[in-house]
Protein backbone atom coordinates (compact mmCIF):
# COMPACT_ATOMS: atom_id res chain seq x y z
CA UNK A 1 0.00 0.00 0.00
CA UNK A 2 1.28 3.38 -0.81
CA UNK A 3 2.26 6.17 1.48
CA UNK A 4 -0.12 8.86 1.67
CA UNK A 5 1.60 12.40 2.00
CA UNK A 6 -0.89 14.30 4.97
CA UNK A 7 1.91 16.90 5.25
CA UNK A 8 3.96 18.92 3.09
CA UNK A 9 7.57 17.74 3.77
CA UNK A 10 9.77 21.32 4.81
CA UNK A 11 12.86 19.87 3.96
CA UNK A 12 13.23 18.31 0.94
CA UNK A 13 15.91 15.51 -0.21
CA UNK A 14 17.60 17.71 -2.56
CA UNK A 15 17.60 20.39 -0.31
CA UNK A 16 19.03 17.85 2.22
CA UNK A 17 21.90 17.06 0.11
CA UNK A 18 22.51 20.74 -0.55
CA UNK A 19 22.53 21.75 2.90
CA UNK A 20 25.20 18.61 3.45
CA UNK A 21 27.47 19.56 0.59
CA UNK A 22 27.38 23.12 1.98
CA UNK A 23 28.39 22.14 5.14
CA UNK A 24 31.28 20.34 3.88
CA UNK A 25 32.28 23.05 2.19
CA UNK A 26 32.40 24.93 5.03
CA UNK A 27 34.31 22.43 6.83
CA UNK A 28 37.14 21.92 4.16
CA UNK A 29 37.45 25.85 3.99
CA UNK A 30 38.33 25.80 7.37
CA UNK A 31 40.50 22.48 7.23
CA UNK A 32 42.58 24.25 4.41
CA UNK A 33 42.90 27.67 7.05
CA UNK A 34 44.30 25.63 9.29
CA UNK A 35 46.90 23.61 7.25
CA UNK A 36 47.85 26.92 5.75
CA UNK A 37 48.08 28.62 9.46
CA UNK A 38 50.38 25.89 10.34
CA UNK A 39 52.52 25.84 7.61
CA UNK A 40 52.77 29.34 7.28
CA UNK A 41 54.13 28.95 10.79
CA UNK A 42 57.44 26.89 9.07
CA UNK A 43 55.56 23.72 10.94
CA UNK A 44 56.35 25.25 14.68
CA UNK A 45 53.79 22.91 16.64
CA UNK A 46 53.24 24.53 19.73
CA UNK A 47 49.72 24.63 21.53
CA UNK A 48 49.27 28.83 21.24
CA UNK A 49 49.72 28.18 17.50
CA UNK A 50 47.75 25.42 17.05
CA UNK A 51 44.68 26.92 19.19
CA UNK A 52 44.66 30.29 17.36
CA UNK A 53 44.70 27.95 13.36
CA UNK A 54 41.38 26.08 15.20
CA UNK A 55 40.04 29.26 16.22
CA UNK A 56 40.50 30.99 12.94
CA UNK A 57 39.27 27.87 11.18
CA UNK A 58 36.10 28.00 13.22
CA UNK A 59 35.52 31.59 12.50
CA UNK A 60 35.99 30.22 8.58
CA UNK A 61 33.78 27.49 8.94
CA UNK A 62 31.13 29.46 10.50
CA UNK A 63 31.20 32.61 8.60
CA UNK A 64 31.47 31.00 5.11
CA UNK A 65 28.28 28.61 6.02
CA UNK A 66 26.36 31.57 7.26
CA UNK A 67 26.84 33.44 3.75
CA UNK A 68 25.08 30.27 2.01
CA UNK A 69 22.29 30.28 5.15
CA UNK A 70 21.77 34.05 4.57
CA UNK A 71 21.17 32.76 0.55
CA UNK A 72 18.62 30.52 1.77
CA UNK A 73 16.89 32.05 4.70
CA UNK A 74 14.07 33.28 3.00
CA UNK A 75 13.09 29.63 1.30
CA UNK A 76 13.67 28.18 4.88
CA UNK A 77 11.87 30.64 7.13
CA UNK A 78 8.40 30.59 5.28
CA UNK A 79 7.46 27.41 6.68
CA UNK A 80 8.36 28.62 9.97
CA UNK A 81 5.98 29.15 12.76
CA UNK A 82 3.08 28.48 9.72
CA UNK A 83 0.75 26.99 12.52
CA UNK A 84 0.37 30.45 14.11
CA UNK A 85 -2.72 31.94 12.21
Amino acid sequence: MAKKKTKKEIVTSQQRKEIFYNIVNSLISGALVFLGTIVGADFKFTAEGVCVALGVALIVCLTKFKSYWDGEAGEYSKNFLNFIP
